[in-house]
């Protein structure tokens, strides 16, 4: 089994008039997530609850399943784990869709999503858009995430015009929670070592306080800490967005578990 500890954090940040991200940490069942809204009359706000209250219902519906349907996320394979947190983030879209399409005041609403669940000897990490999740392993960095942005998808086909695309572009979203009738999450699965780092971010904290930075200070201080500090340091840089961070240090990993489901680094 993987020990942890873990934190979260939000802020509106000093250039937004409301906070439209929202957190979920769930530490018994090892789910963690952040979710980034978007659209006018506070539709963003609606839309990253709504992610995260269906996540919540997911793993609540779950565990009183007592071990049958959407609880073989909690009680199978990590495989079949992923493709549960797949199907929930799926109808989390179908259900804010729905939502716009009936609410005029909400249309073209829609959100981020970055998940991580800690199974019993490796992890998986879903994301939608660009709420970027982090694995950093002693001075080593992956991105479990994928961008989902026009920049990011035309720089890996275009890498001689990566720069002027990136600037012409900027954040625009090729894929949100809620912008379309359908959603195609993307799923990594990977081990972990003791005292690795997994960290998720919306791009609040991501635009103002590059990888390396975050790795510092993750490292360097307890879970709590380190949310504390990098919200800090994103907002005495502008806090141009609301930042919001979740910070988990793997503690230790138990022999059996290690032995029972060897996994290669992803």
């Amino acid at each position: 089994m993987i020990s942890f500890e873990a934190a979260g954090m939000t802020d509106r940040g000093l250039r937004r008039a409301t906070n439209e991200d929202a957190l979920f940490l769930d530490q018994e069942n090892g789910l963690f997530a952040v979710a980034d809204g978007m659209g006018g009359h506070n539709a963003g706000e609606v839309a990253s609850r709504m992610v995260i209250h269906g996540l919540m219902h997911a793993v609540q519906d779950a565990v009183c399943d007592g071990g049958k349907g959407d609880a073989g996320m909690m009680n199978a394979g990590l495989r079949n784990g992923a493709k549960r947190l797949f199907e929930w983030i799926q109808r989390a879209n179908v259900s804010i869709y729905r939502t716009a399409l009936q609410n005029p005041r909400l249309k073209g609403m829609g959100s981020t999503i970055a998940v991580v669940w800690i199974g019993k000897d490796r992890l998986i990490a879903a994301n939608v858009g660009d709420s970027p999740i982090f694995h950093f392993h002693r001075k080593n960095m992956v991105l479990l995430s994928r961008l989902h942005t026009v920049a990011a998808e035309y720089a890996d086909r275009d890498t001689e015009r990566r720069g002027a695309i990136s600037h012409r572009y900027g954040g625009m979203l090729t894929q949100a929670i809620g912008t379309s009738a359908s959603v195609l999450p993307h799923v990594h699965e990977t081990a972990v070592s003791p005292d690795d780092r997994i960290v998720l971010c919306t791009d609040g904290l991501s635009n103002l306080v590059g990888p390396s930075e975050i790795r510092d200070v993750v490292r360097s201080m307890k879970p709590s800490a380190a949310c504390t500090h990098l919200i800090a340091l994103a907002n005495a840089r502008g806090g141009i967005d609301n930042i919001s961070v979740i910070v988990i240090r793997i503690k230790r990993i138990s022999w059996l578990a290690a032995i029972k489901s060897p996994l290669k680094r992803a």
